[in-house]
């Protein structure tokens, strides 16, 4: 049905779309222009169809790890929009770039974390670090 619409035709998305809403209309369409993308972390960093690219606004829809933030950013030149990430408190405790003022923070660990650790990950932001998946 898509391509009735679109084939041949150049189509503007003007709001955030997905990565499959984006495969579907390119598709379906002669040419597609588009510049704001909002999708989980693991597609984004995987860019099978490469829609992230230089000058495409991107915003991560779950929680990221710091590896996916970084391959994320790698992709494009436009700050990600992210408020989310999940990781390993040796990946968030070494995190210089994306951990900030907003962003809520989860560990991952099942194993025992140091307080001075959690400590210093809390620093980085102004939300509550969610430390419940570490054992006492």
């Amino acid at each position: 049905m898509l391509r009735k619409y679109t084939a041949g035709k150049v189509v503007t998305v003007s709001d955030a779309a997905t990565l499959s809403q984006l495969a579907a209309i390119g598709n379906a369409a002669a040419s597609l222009i588009y510049t704001k993308i909002t999708d989980a972390a693991a597609g984004l960093a995987a860019n099978a169809d490469d829609f992230v690219t230089t000058g495409k606004t991107v915003t991560v829809s779950d929680a990221a790890t710091i590896q996916q933030l970084t391959t994320i950013d790698g992709l494009t030149d436009v700050a990600l929009g992210d408020s989310r990430i999940t990781d390993t408190g040796a990946h968030l405790f070494a995190d210089s770039t994306y951990i900030k003022n907003g962003v809520i923070v989860g560990l991952t660990d099942n194993v025992t974390v140091a307080a001075a650790t959690l400590g210093l990950i809390d620093d980085k932001t102004d939300v509550q670090v969610d430390a419940s998946s570490v054992p006492p």
